[in-house]
């Protein structure tokens, strides 16, 4: 079913649900992340999602929250309630003890056997989806490509100015973007797992690559990509690299060993990323330099993509751009991106799509 078929309150509804799966962070993977939205007689009486793996799920959370019976409700929720026992009970169970009536759901459980919608309709509960949703593509993407793909999600991340400039020929770069995108950055680095740069930018930087402007959440495993063993003969701060021990960051390399952290061979990116899920990781943000990113997209790497586009213009031959690597001979052979959001972000804009 398409989304803009629901009527008001329910679409209304399906998308807050979506919107408050935005919630969880990188507490719950492997879980997906869900959100959930309790209504009855017209008016919303419970909110939820998913917080940590092996807690309450988003319908339960849900129903935590709600204050009044909820007989005959309606749930919306931005995955189909799952049907099998994991670390917590199906929620099927809970929503048909509670007496639920009708149920409306984004997107279909894609691991076999798992999803409730069929025991739902059997018990007499009204189900309606799949409802074909964007925002919920985007939000359960990662969950999918390591339930279907069975390797890690790769998003690659980048802020530039409208002329397509990350910093100016001196190397000043701060900031290209605003305080409010600066903001919804770090938080999409609480959602993820692994965090991603070159040893160019580690060289330049020596970046903290953590949590900062006072959100709460955990901060993802730093991944360093040094293909040429840069680090191995230059002198970087030995706090910085304490503190990548800390977190148990890990090195890609083809390059010799480091004395201090696991070193993951590159390969050329081959089974790069069914790798990085073997070494328990699930999303990573890919944030550059521009020989990284380059790289990616010239191996096909990358799932999807969020650009921060700030209303500047810097011009100069000099000033850099973020993305490097061979490129492409033709315009018609461009990576193009699909199911393309975008939203405002103070004087910025947010784009975001999946690669075709």
């Amino acid at each position: 079913m398409k989304l803009e078929n629901l009527s008001e309150f329910d679409r209304r509804c399906l998308e807050e649900a979506i919107q408050l799966g935005w919630k969880g962070d990188s507490r719950v993977h492997p879980n997906p992340r869900v959100g959930a939205v309790i209504a009855k007689e017209g008016e919303v009486i419970g909110r939820g999602w998913h917080r940590v793996r092996g807690e309450a799920h988003a319908e339960i959370d849900a129903i935590n929250q709600s204050q009044s019976s909820l007989d005959g409700a309606t749930v919306y929720v931005s995955l189909e309630p799952c049907d099998h026992h994991g670390r917590t009970p199906p929620c099927t169970e809970r929503l048909l003890k509670e007496g639920v009536g009708r149920v409306v759901f984004a997107m279909a459980d894609p691991g076999p056997g798992q999803g409730g919608a069929q025991r739902l309709r059997e018990e007499g509960v009204e189900v309606i989806g799949p409802v074909d949703s964007p925002s919920a593509k985007r939000l359960l993407a990662p969950f999918l490509t390591h339930t279907t793909k069975n390797r890690v999600h790769l998003t690659m991340k980048w802020a530039m100015t409208l002329d397509g400039r990350i910093a100016l020929g001196s190397g000043d770069s701060r900031w290209v973007t605003s305080q409010e995108s600066r903001v919804h950055a770090h938080r999409v680095r609480s959602q993820v797992d692994g965090i991603m740069v070159g040893a160019g930018t580690v060289l330049a930087d020596h970046p903290s690559l953590n949590v900062r402007h006072e959100l709460d959440g955990p901060d993802p495993r730093p991944i360093i990509w040094d293909p040429k063993g840069r680090l191995n003969s230059k002198n970087v701060e030995e706090t910085w690299w304490q503190s990548m021990l800390e977190r148990e960051a890990i090195i890609v390399s083809d390059q010799g060993e480091s004395s201090f952290l696991e070193v993951l061979p590159w390969n050329d990116g081959e089974g790069f990323s069914e790798a990085l899920l073997e070494r328990g990781f699930h999303h990573v943000l890919v944030e550059g330099g521009a020989g990284l990113l380059g790289t990616f997209l010239d191996l096909g790497l990358g799932d999807d993509a969020l650009v921060y586009l700030a209303p500047k213009v810097c011009g100069g031959k000099d000033s850099l751009s973020p993305v490097g690597g061979v490129g492409v001979s033709k315009m018609d052979l461009a990576y193009g991106l699909k199911e393309m959001e975008v939203m405002p972000l103070g004087p910025d804009l947010l784009i975001q799509g999946s690669f075709e």
